[in-house]
């Protein structure tokens, strides 16, 4: 039985190292979607403001989303942009004919609306 024990820790102690210096190695989290970044996609990305995504509270009848640590809902204003529609995983704002879009797993996409189908 002690033999057994010691088996089961050391094999536990064999999986917290491996996740331990996986993540220093800079390994990808599996569970994070993929996602590919042009190099336009992060020059057009350095020019907008700092806007980070803290959180969504998504409801069908009142979403409230948490942007550099203040509550918006839809149609309030954030540094010029408008908050236009909140969804599960997202936040699409609107300035002057064009689109962001923050994302919970993708960061920032930006689009004109010249460009959206």
């Amino acid at each position: 039985m002690p033999c057994k024990a010691l088996l089961i820790s050391l094999l536990w102690l064999l999986g917290v190292s491996y996740g331990s210096s996986a993540q220093e190695a800079g390994e990808r989290d599996p569970t994070r979607p993929l996602v590919v970044v042009s190099e336009q996609t992060a020059r057009s990305v350095a020019r907008l403001p700092n806007l980070n995504l803290d959180f969504i509270r998504y409801s069908s009848t009142q979403s409230v989303v948490s942007i550099n640590g203040e509550l918006y809902q839809r149609g309030d204003e954030i540094r010029g942009w408008t908050v236009i529609r909140i969804e599960p995983d997202r936040v699409t704002l609107y300035r002057d004919e064009e689109t962001i879009v923050l994302s919970v797993f993708a960061g920032l996409v930006r689009s004109t609306l010249k460009e959206q189908p």
